[in-house]
């Protein structure tokens, strides 16, 4: 049986804003923030996950949330080797060095 790689739909740079406004326009609407990423998404065509994780994005190059900004993430990548990168992104502790000590050294 053949395993088929999982489509991962490109979405424009336009497109994502305009789900940000759109979130950020109705958020008033409802309820809780997951009620109106799964009623804007559903309307976008977009996953609520997806629309979420544009929505925070755009929060933190805004400067209204911690974290890296998508123009200090690229910088960051273009500085690191891409292993080094991703495991610094999967664990925290890596990145501050404590993980040291877990890491096998063979004689």
């Amino acid at each position: 049986m053949e395993s088929k790689k999982k489509h991962t739909p490109t979405y424009t740079a336009e497109f994502r804003e305009r789900g940000v406004r759109l979130y950020r326009e109705h958020r008033s609407d409802y309820t809780s923030d997951n009620a109106a990423y799964r009623a804007v998404a559903s309307k976008l065509g977009c996953s609520h996950d997806t629309l979420r994780a544009w929505c925070l994005q755009a929060a933190r190059d805004a400067g209204e949330r911690a974290g890296l900004t998508r123009d200090e993430r690229a910088r960051l990548k273009d500085l690191v080797h891409p292993a080094v990168f991703r495991r610094a992104r999967r664990d925290p502790e890596w990145r501050l060095g404590g993980s040291e000590s877990r890491r096998s050294h063979r004689c």
